[in-house]
């Protein structure tokens, strides 16, 4: 039963507010949310590579779209490794970002301005339907209160996003590809893995920014420094990607679009990074694994690597 069920039960009376109730976490989205930029250790921001659409079908151009995967190439995730690949990620939305919060125990059970705060994000309907009315809340608050200290534990640590990126051109010497320099990483330690995310939300408007407590963006920063300047692509499969590039933003100033795949790990709430746009959630972890697709449906992958 998902909790806007049983908070709307809570709220018609129907669960006296000492019962125990039971809760399921809710599935995450299925949109993947691209990052807004890169973030050095100086706290400035480098644009990130700008997004283009691709209105391609999926699989269209592709001889086999299953049959593709990865090349051999220095730095490819070993067989061995591969198992990190089944981890469960979540898509990045505000909703999992609150929830996240909980998980690292940032607020505290019994704050109820950041109880009511994640009502107002993740439930937002049921909180613009009975926030007026402090009796029937005040069952809502304790029926969350019991939800959070059940399954805070199993709330998102693991996200995926997808960044696009721009291709340069292929190095017959090398067997690859060079990344163009906006797409580049080079030394990077701070990656902004959500922008404004109050608009991937339930409620979706303006109403929802700047919410006390939980930034909509959130940054990832690693101990150790994230480099990304080449992948290595051997030549049949390359041959098949410049065929299905062909005439689609095929710009050599620019480059041959690609999509990253990113998967991260959160390990612990750091003190909220301040620039330009306002305030981010940081978090120490690593990147696990990416993966690049030449297609934004992701059937046809160019390269994968396991970082961490």
């Amino acid at each position: 039963m998902k909790l806007a069920r049983l908070l709307l039960l809570t709220a018609f009376f129907l669960i006296p507010a000492s019962g125990q109730v039971s809760y399921a976490t809710e599935a995450a989205p299925a949109d993947v949310t691209a990052p807004a930029a890169v973030v050095p250790p100086t706290g400035t921001v480098e644009a990130a590579p700008g997004d283009f659409s691709d209105d391609t079908p999926a699989g269209a151009g592709l001889t086999n779209p299953e049959a593709h995967q990865a090349p051999p190439s220095l730095g490819e995730t070993p067989n061995a490794e591969k198992t990190k690949l089944i981890q469960n990620y979540t898509s990045v939305s505000y909703d999992s970002l609150a929830r996240t919060l909980w998980a690292m125990n940032v607020h505290a059970l019994d704050d109820d301005f950041m109880v009511d705060n994640f009502l107002r994000i993740t439930e937002c309907n049921l909180y613009n339907k009975f926030f007026m009315n402090e009796f029937e809340w005040e069952k809502i608050r304790d029926a969350t209160r019991k939800y959070l200290m059940k399954y805070k534990e199993d709330f998102p640590r693991r996200y995926e996003y997808v960044q696009p990126l721009f291709l340069d051109r292929y190095d017959f010497a090398l067997k690859g590809f060079s990344l163009m320099k906006d797409s580049a990483f080079h030394q990077s330690t701070r990656i902004e893995f959500a922008s404004n995310v109050y608009m991937k939300s339930k409620c979706g408007n303006e109403a929802l920014r700047h919410v006390q407590g939980y930034p909509d963006s959130a940054i990832l920063t690693t101990s150790r420094p994230f480099k990304l300047t080449f992948i290595r692509v051997n030549e049949a499969l390359a041959k098949e990607y410049l065929s299905f590039v062909k005439g689609r933003y095929n710009d050599p100033k620019h480059g041959r679009p690609a999509y990253m795949r990113i998967r991260i790990r959160l390990d612990q709430h750091l003190p909220d990074v301040y620039i330009a746009q306002g305030v981010n959630s940081n978090y120490g972890g690593v990147i696990e694994t990416i993966e690049i697709f030449a297609d934004r449906d992701m059937m046809f992958k160019l390269y994968e690597q396991a970082v961490y």
